[in-house]
């Protein structure tokens, strides 16, 4: 078991957000969607999260949108930091009994983590946000569902290979290590 386990969780909380503020800042692939990129960063929410529980994905989504946010010329629009904030939270919840910090991440633990983090982007992402943007900001439905569902596909998409692939690492590196002792 490991010693500490609280500190590691903040330390691997602060470098997920700071690395989801990074991918934010640098790689942005256009969609061809006004304001709506394919963002790496979703893969490491996801990570975030199912490796290191609902308080690291609900921390690296606020303050990684927050941050990625500021740095733009665009607005910031909370209801879209908030949709990252809350499908971290979701996918934390979802992945609670996943064990990939102990060196455990199955074909079983596979699906369960790209059904949970599918769940929590287009539950945020296709309805929450676009919801907000409608009623609150008073942008049209069509554009505000436009963007939500693609950016919905997207961050499904993105979590599946590099959230997954980012989760297998971490749990083959826990592996070696503990194999090792």
């Amino acid at each position: 078991m490991m010693k500490n386990t609280g500190i590691r969780k903040i330390i691997a909380t602060l470098a997920a957000t700071a690395l989801f503020v990074l991918l934010g800042r640098l790689v942005l692939i256009p969609s061809g969607i006004i304001n709506t990129d394919i963002a790496m960063q979703y893969g490491v929410l996801g990570f975030s999260a199912a490796a290191f529980g609902p308080l690291s994905g609900l921390l690296t989504g606020l303050l990684g949108h927050f941050f990625v946010a500021l740095g733009t010329e665009y607005d910031i629009w909370w209801n879209w930091i908030a949709a990252s904030g809350i499908s971290g939270l979701l996918i934390g919840l979802g992945c609670r009994k996943l064990k990939i910090t102990e060196g455990e991440f199955t074909v079983k633990d596979i699906i369960r983590f790209n059904l949970v983090q599918a769940f929590s982007y287009i539950l945020a992402f296709a309805f929450a946000a676009p919801l907000c943007d409608v009623y609150i900001y008073g942008e049209p439905a069509v554009r505000a569902f436009t963007q939500g569902v693609a950016s919905a596909l997207y961050d499904i998409v993105v979590t599946a290979i590099v959230g997954t692939l980012l989760c297998f690492a971490c749990s083959d590196i826990t592996y070696s290590r503990d194999f090792k002792n």
